[in-house]
């Protein structure tokens, strides 16, 4: 009685209780489906997030339009989805597109989701349709709270032994869904000390395996702006199933090697079946070179799961060039000195429909609050909307003829900056 319901003064017993209601829904998730939805959600202090209004009640609207599409659809409707989007996934994009409810991160979020093997999206979909609101509540809140990384170490820190009710009920859902998958394995349903084994036969590790870097950072950047171009890493060497395959990134010193806990955004990828790349798109250094009185360098690190944990994959580490990372202040005084043209450097987002009037932010430098003031796509020339020096925010024309045009800035409406980004039209 007292558990159900404290008395006022019973602080400790509260927190405890509501550490508890964070633990059950958190405990019932793999770490792939936690990978998956803090993915797929932009992360605060960005403008995208900005742009799109995220807020812990549009995050769990999201989770209740997604646990709806799970209750609605059993278990050999969501194989039939799910084979269809291995085989065409632009066509399965289609379907989601005019099939699942908005908003948009839903449907980005099931075609994400229906990805995952089906031993996977099969416990996903025990997990969701059993899940209460007041547990999709507390996931919502974590998930508009928390980055991938302090999101899966608080997974980690929460993994305990269900008790044998609940493994029976889990291995009576295994029995269940049995039917519906051939020659595959439930990592679940195995014991610890097999998990290793078991990605040995997924991942050939018979060669070696090695990172590389096919796309190398800037070798100088603004602190707090993403990195581009975008930082891949290519895996050589690898063969099979690559999806329990992870590439880690960490910031670390050019002079000793160590670790900085200056580095955020998605430190953590998840590698495809059958395309042995990992591409690092949100990645933001929040301290200078200055700061840290040494040049900055990213260690990529191939990782894999075992008992709930990662366990990296011995000498498959690499690191990239060395990055002067500077202040804002420093970097416009100094464009400013080499030329007064306004550059643009970055699309938010970078792709929309023929159609156009799709509302995007530009960013760069060198922008002028001034009537003259005008944005070239391809060549359509239109009026933008001005924020601040390295802001501007407009609605995209409409394209016939081109995929993928440049995005240019003029102060005067005549003599027009250069360019780093170009928008896709679809």
């Amino acid at each position: 009685s007292i558990v159900l319901n404290p008395p006022a003064d019973a602080v400790a017993l509260k927190l405890l209780l509501k550490i508890r209601s964070i633990a059950e829904p958190i405990q019932k998730m793999s770490y792939l489906h936690l990978l998956n939805l803090s993915n797929c959600f932009p992360e605060r202090n960005t403008l995208q997030f900005q742009l799109n209004s995220i807020t812990p009640n549009r995050t769990f609207k999201s989770l209740i339009s997604l646990q709806k599409v799970f209750i609605d659809n059993n278990l050999i409707q969501i194989n039939n989805i799910h084979n269809k989007i291995l085989q065409q996934p632009q066509q399965a994009w289609i379907i989601f597109a005019n099939w699942f409810p908005k908003p948009l991160e839903t449907k980005y979020l099931l075609f994400e989701l229906f990805k995952m093997s089906i031993n996977e999206l099969i416990n996903f979909h025990d997990w969701i349709v059993n899940s209460t609101e007041n547990q999709l509540q507390t996931i919502s809140l974590l998930l508009f709270r928390f980055e991938t990384l302090p999101f899966i170490e608080l997974k980690r820190r929460f993994s305990v032994k269900l008790t044998e009710t609940s493994n029976s009920n889990l291995n009576a859902n295994a029995n269940a869904n049995s039917k519906l998958v051939s020659n595959t394995t439930t990592f679940n349903s195995l014991p610890n000390s097999n998990v290793a084994q078991i990605v040995s036969n997924h991942v050939n590790f018979q060669q070696r395996i090695t990172l590389r870097i096919k796309e190398q950072p800037p070798e100088r950047i603004v602190y707090q702006r993403i990195l581009k171009p975008f930082p891949l890493i290519f895996l050589e060497g690898a063969c099979g199933d690559l999806n329990s395959l992870y590439v880690e990134v960490s910031l670390v010193r050019s002079d000793t090697d160590n670790e900085i806990n200056c580095l955020e955004g998605n430190r953590l990828v998840q590698l495809e079946s059958g395309k042995p790349v990992a591409v690092f798109k949100k990645l933001k250094i929040q301290s200078t070179t200055q700061q840290q009185g040494t040049l900055f360098k990213l260690k990529f690190t191939l990782k894999y799961f075992q008992n709930n944990s990662f366990v990296i994959v011995n000498e498959a580490v690499v690191y990239s060039r060395p990055i002067e990372v500077v202040s804002h202040t420093s970097y416009l005084s100094e464009r400013t000195e080499v030329s007064n043209l306004p550059k643009t450097y970055e699309l938010i987002p970078n792709g929309g429909p023929r159609v156009g009037e799709t509302r995007i932010a530009i960013l760069g430098s060198g922008f002028q609050n001034i009537n003259s003031l005008r944005i070239k796509f391809g060549d359509t020339i239109i009026i933008g909307e001005f924020i601040e020096c390295g802001t501007l925010v407009c609605v995209t024309p409409a394209q016939k003829s081109c995929n993928k045009v440049q995005v240019s800035v003029a102060n005067d409406g005549i003599t027009f900056g250069p360019t780093f980004c170009c928008f896709i039209y679809n």
